[in-house]
């Protein structure tokens, strides 16, 4: 008899992820990039914080402020 192997169920969603975030704070951004498998618990691939300078924020963020 042959073995019998089971079908392995993905989806279109699987794959590896990036997302960046900055808080009202504005005091930095924060990033991270986790990879999705049906059937499996996210995994965390990497994750970064990048802080603004505190003596010159960037302008964008004056702007999100009304500062500018």
């Amino acid at each position: 008899m042959g073995k019998k192997t089971e079908a392995i169920e993905t989806s279109k969603a699987d794959g590896a992820y990036f997302g960046l975030m900055s808080g009202t704070s504005m005091d930095g951004v924060d990033g991270v990039a986790v990879q999705f498998t049906t059937g499996k618990p996210p995994v965390v691939l990497g994750e970064a914080h990048v802080s603004f300078s505190k003596g010159d924020p960037p302008r964008e963020s004056w702007r999100l402020v009304g500062l500018s």
